[in-house]
């Protein structure tokens, strides 16, 4: 997830989060959904705690939480 970019002037430090990343959390939400959280990270992230799973759980669940009617599919292939 972070890696050194060493293009620019000086290198840099970036850390990287996907849609995938929150839908290993949230399988729940749709890409557009995803987006939309990632996007409510970037914008209201305390620098001081920089972006972890547990600042991306909270941005889920306050945006989007698991619905009480969601099954996960994968649960249900062990049946």
């Amino acid at each position: 997830m972070a890696h050194m970019d060493y293009g620019a002037d000086e290198p840099v430090l970036i850390s990287t989060w996907r849609i995938d990343d929150v839908k290993s959390i949230a399988p729940w939400v749709s890409d557009d959904e995803a987006v939309e959280i990632l996007a409510s990270v970037a914008d209201n992230h305390d620098a001081n705690l920089g972006i972890n799973w547990e600042v991306i759980e909270f941005w889920v669940d306050n945006l989007y939480p698991e619905p009480d009617n969601w099954t996960d599919p994968e649960d249900e292939d062990e049946d």
